[in-house]
């Protein structure tokens, strides 16, 4: 397939004070020809108590090069923290190109680079709200939004659990890690799923939504109803 390959697709740093940290990007080019690449930085969703500019902290030491059909390069930056920096700070990495042939056209990829500030977290978030409890299949989704009160982004996961009248935990799935939700900001379009539920009887139950991330957690619940007809209300 024509196209430039970028790994990593995301980077996930944690940072003391006053750190230095090396790393690199390795670029393959896989189209039918030579590529000029231009590397471009740009500020992402950094906690807002940071005055900073990307450029301050992130340097890439090889802006402008060409890579030949096949040919990889391993493109090495620097991050540097300071004093001045506090709970999430991060940062895009762009690769810039025009496809052999297509001059007329660009194309950009962008890759994050997140930094959590070691000893300055404050993790505060919770499932702001169960939106909605619907059928699918044989199964059953849930849509929730999350509240981040802190100054780190969380990505969450956790279970999707469902309990009888009884309070008995009757059908649970696992919900994987989703995007960030970045700090002092809510999000929604979370999803979680139990593929099959054809084994429980038509009547009222909970549905919970349990996030567990950064050593803390915070659940919601909501009462549904599964009707005779396999229908899910709420």
């Amino acid at each position: 397939m024509a196209s430039l390959s970028v790994s990593p697709s995301r980077v996930d740093i944690r940072a003391g004070i006053n750190e230095s940290i090396k790393a690199s990007f390795m670029v393959t080019n896989n189209y039918e020809g030579n590529v000029n690449i231009e590397v471009l930085t740009n500020d992402w969703n950094s906690y807002k108590g940071n005055n900073i500019n990307v450029n301050s902290w992130l340097n890439i030491e090889t802006k402008k090069f060409v890579l030949a059909k096949g040919e990889s390069k391993e493109v090495f930056y620097t991050i540097i923290t300071n004093q001045d920096m506090q709970g999430s700070v991060s940062g895009q990495v762009t690769f810039s190109l025009k496809p052999p042939g297509n001059d007329g056209i660009t194309i950009k990829m962008s890759f994050p680079i997140y930094i959590i500030i070691k000893g300055t977290e404050q993790v505060d978030f919770n499932v702001e709200k169960i939106i909605n409890v619907a059928k699918k299949n044989n199964g059953i989704t849930a849509s929730f939004s999350m509240q981040n009160n802190g100054n780190v982004h969380v990505r969450p996961q956790g279970k999707f659990n469902i309990y009888n009248k009884k309070d008995k935990l009757v059908a649970s799935s696992v919900i994987p890690e989703r995007v960030p939700v970045y700090a002092n900001t809510s999000r929604s379009g979370f999803y979680a799923e139990i593929p099959d539920i054809t084994n429980l009887k038509a009547g009222k139950y909970i549905a919970e939504i349990l996030v567990e991330t950064q050593g803390q957690s915070s659940s919601k619940k909501i009462e549904f109803r599964i009707k005779k007809d396999r229908t899910i209300v709420q």
